[in-house]
């Protein structure tokens, strides 16, 4: 996927045979050995591995077209992904011995709740049809669950959990053909198999601890919010969406930092579907986890791996997927703002533009911390890349497309392959992006840049690690003149798969001491419910598709709270509810609200919510598949109201429940006139380009004057854009639901893009986007020419300025921490 140069990356030809994979190729990796200056660098010393208590080892996916190729050691992950935990020096063994076999690296994937079904319109479904999700298998591949929580168990307090893999503890010899085929005790990457039996015996019995646990509390709040029944309250409250659902959940972290990796996720997703398929029953299966790292695109292994089992050719069978929480954007430094985890940036020819890369200090300023930084480019770019200091001094020399660098300056160690991976055909996608891995202390802020020069547009991505990563307190690793845009993580870029952003669900609630206790997000006074949350992931993906699917509520939901993470009991950090950044009081505990339930924001909420939903279709559709699903959902959302900062954000719209099913079962729609005061379009951007070959792509919702779905003929319906023109033809996908898209003329930027749909001949819904080479421009603030000053940031001065740091943790640290700690 790579090029042929000492650090680049394979070609793959896998699946679509029009898109190549972005994935690291850690045998080339490997190879790098000095630097340009002729110290000795350590590429590997870069990459995560999957266990932190034991970081010298690494967990990867293998290519192999023939299952005989494979490592001895290889655990089978479907079609021809296998998964192998090695030292990087085995590693090296295994490219040497069969330079067919493709090992692949990737950053780790991260953890991304009553009142929220009213919003889904729940209710329905629940009285006229009396839809619990009952003989529907719900699959969370998370933190794992508290296995003794109320929620989790039936009336007769028997666990509603059918299977429970944990990949963190060794394997218990109780269902040895299923631990041999996951591959438990092969090599260091142990795992255990538990029946809901076994469960039962472990809670019921005098041993205290030998149960599996969620030790962070991430994996049984998704599960509840899902899944739940609420019966740890007398009487019954917080009830999940499929309240008699059975559960098949895996622990997917190995460690205790909470990352997990690529080929463990589909080992995970692997699991609860072949359980659920020997249960005899349909599956969901919940992915409220990922990252930033990557393409963007959809082609990612881990992407293309888990759209291999849904489609149409598995029925019975869907995937859900948190859209992430990088949305948010910050102010209150001197660069361009508002600064994020994205950034888009134009190049113009025979200009060197400097993009800073701004560093929060370490909260653990002992231990190196990461930082994996993607550089995406389109067909045709050509762009040499370079890091430097502050001062202008040089950390890695610029590397033109299809070269790489090396080296180790000042204790920071950088690797860089530009030109990551190729494409049978550029035309329809390019992968000439480039891979920055960064390794230091970091004890103070940091400002290093990226250097570009040559020609063309660079989507930048940054994710850190360790003690830089926002969940530890630090600034973490943001952009200037970043934006909404392009926030959507990975694997919710998959185009197969079905991503949820996250709407707010409620701004006040009444703690566990009988207070009222009022939300905040980022110091801001109101927080309304309905509308977008500001942190959600937004979409365009790199190849410009409609993503999130769908909104859920994710703001302020309320669920189960592992007992191993209650703030009033535990000695220092460490659950998911010591924090009072999401409360304007700051008090202590404010977000328990009972002995087993608290409440939390983030998109993975949104996304178990919508997996319940699922769950309630399934059991009225069993044969339904990933595909039908998805399109029921778009075509039945509801208008998001009010509208959040950016129309990438909203998807097709807030989920709908009893709409999706009337779609699903081809019920049909409301007769009569369409209704512009309820009509709306969903845009896949909120900015155009002038650039006939850079689309936005739109979904047309056609709802009456009482927002029912409504149909009309195709004859009847058309549309203008000016400056611009159509470039796909409105296309009925689903009653009521016409998909389209359209570019901007060359030389427009600057001018505003209308989208206007009429119905025979008269004015329906419009909508408008600025137009610009890329955000920084439509603002009015390009980074160009020698680009942002650096050297006179404050964030650059030692010793560091503790009031610099006062001002950073008022003014960014709480909504930072949010967005990483419950993505």
């Amino acid at each position: 996927m790579r090029n042929r140069s000492v650090v680049s990356w394979l070609l793959a030809l896998l699946f679509l045979p029009a898109l190549a994979s972005a994935d690291v190729d850690l045998a080339r990796l490997l190879e790098r050995g000095r630097g340009h200056a002729g110290r000795a660098v350590a590429p590997h010393a870069l990459l995560d591995g999957f266990d932190d208590e034991r970081p010298g080892l690494l967990r990867l996916l293998v290519h192999a077209a023939d299952a005989r190729q494979a490592p001895a050691e290889a655990v089978f992950l479907g079609g021809d992904r296998y998964a192998v935990t090695v030292n990087p020096e085995r590693a090296a063994e295994l490219a040497a011995a069969d330079p067919r076999l493709r090992l692949l690296w990737s950053a780790p994937r991260r953890p991304l709740l009553e009142q929220a079904l009213g919003h889904l319109r729940v209710d329905g479904l629940r009285t006229a049809l009396a839809l619990t999700g009952k003989g529907v298998v719900v699959g969370i591949v998370d933190t794992g669950v508290d296995v003794a929580h109320g929620d989790l168990r039936a009336s007769d307090g028997k666990s509603r959990i059918a299977w429970l893999l944990d990949l963190s503890r060794p394997p218990l010899g109780r269902h040895k053909a299923i631990e041999n085929d996951y591959g438990c005790g092969k090599q260091d990457a142990q795992c255990a198999v538990y029946s809901g039996a076994d469960l039962d015996d472990l809670i019921g019995n005098s041993t205290p601890g030998d149960e599996p646990r969620d030790t962070f509390g991430h994996g049984t709040h998704v599960a509840s919010l899902a899944a739940g029944n609420g019966l740890a309250s007398t009487p019954a409250r917080y009830v999940g969406v499929a309240p008699e659902a059975t559960l098949v959940v895996v622990r997917a972290m190995r460690g205790a930092s909470g990352g997990t990796s690529d080929p463990d996720i589909l080992l995970a997703t692997r699991f609860v579907f072949e359980r659920a398929d020997e249960l005899g029953m349909p599956a969901v299966v919940n992915l409220s986890l990922g990252g930033d790292f990557g393409a963007h695109d959809g082609t990612s292994e881990l992407e293309r791996g888990l759209a291999e089992l849904v489609g149409p050719t598995h029925p019975g069978r869907a995937i859900v997927v948190a859209a992430g929480n990088s949305g948010e954007l910050y102010g209150g430094l001197p660069y361009p703002t508002p600064l994020g985890i994205h950034s888009v940036v134009q190049v113009p020819p025979d200009t060197k533009v400097r993009v800073p890369l701004i560093i929060g200090g370490s909260s653990l300023p002992s231990d190196p911390s990461k930082i994996y930084t993607w550089i995406g480019t389109r067909p045709g770019d050509y762009l040499s890349i370079g890091v430097e200091f502050a001062d202008g001094g040089s950390l890695l020399s610029p590397a033109a497309p299809g070269e790489d660098a090396s080296d180790e300056v000042n204790g920071i160690l950088a690797t860089l392959s530009n030109g990551v991976t190729e494409s049978d055909k550029p035309e329809t996608v390019n992968h000439g992006d480039a891979a920055l891995l960064l390794k230091g202390l970091f004890e103070q802020s940091t400002v290093l840049a990226l250097t570009l020069e040559g020609a063309g547009t660079a989507s930048i991505w940054v994710q850190p690690s360790g003690g830089i990563d926002p969940s530890s307190g630090s600034l973490g690793v943001l952009l200037p003149a970043a934006t909404r845009e392009g926030t959507l993580g990975i694997p919710a870029s998959g185009t197969g798969l079905i991503s949820v952003g996250a709407s707010m669900n409620r701004s006040a609630w009444t703690d566990y001491r009988g207070r009222s206790q009022l939300a905040t997000l980022g110091g801001a006074d109101q927080v309304r419910a309905g509308q977008v949350a500001s942190f959600s992931g937004a979409g365009p993906t790199a190849l410009e598709q409609l993503k999130p699917d769908i909104l859920a509520p994710g703001g302020f939901v309320i669920g189960a709270m592992s007992h191993l993470v209650d703030p009033r009991r535990l000695v220092g950090e460490g659950g998911m509810f010591d924090t009072t950044s999401e409360c304007k009081s700051a008090e202590k505990s404010c977000l328990i609200v009972d002995d087993t339930h608290a409440v939390s924001t983030g998109t993975s909420m949104a996304s178990p919510l919508a997996a319940g939903v699922i769950a309630l279709l399934l059991e009225r559709v069993p044969r339904a598949n990933q595909d039908q699903l998805r399109l029921a959902l778009r075509a039945g959302a509801s208008r998001v109201s009010p509208h959040g900062p950016s129309i990438a954000q909203e998807g097709a719209g807030q989920l709908d429940a009893q709409a999706a099913l009337s779609i699903l079962e081809g019920r049909e729609v409301a007769q009569g006139a369409a209704s512009s005061a309820q009509s709306w379009m969903s845009l896949s951007s909120g900015l155009a380009h002038p650039d006939p070959a850079w689309l936005v792509r739109g979904l047309l919702h056609l709802r009456d004057a009482q927002g029912r779905v409504i149909d009309v003929p195709a004859q009847t319906l058309s549309f203008s854009v000016e400056p611009g023109r159509i470039v796909e033809s409105p296309k009925r996908e689903a009653p009521g639901l016409w998909s389209f898209a359209v570019t901007a003329g060359e030389a427009t930027g600057g001018g505003q893009l209308t989208i206007e749909a009429r119905v025979n001949g008269r004015p329906l819904t419009s909508q408008q986007l600025a137009i610009g080479v890329d955000p920084g421009v439509a603002r009015g603030q390009p980074i160009a020419g020698e680009g942002c000053s650096l050297a006179r940031s404050p964030l650059t001065r030692a010793p560091r300025s503790r009031s610099l740091l006062g001002l950073l943790a008022v003014v960014l640290l709480p909504v930072v921490r949010r967005r990483r700690r419950a993505a």
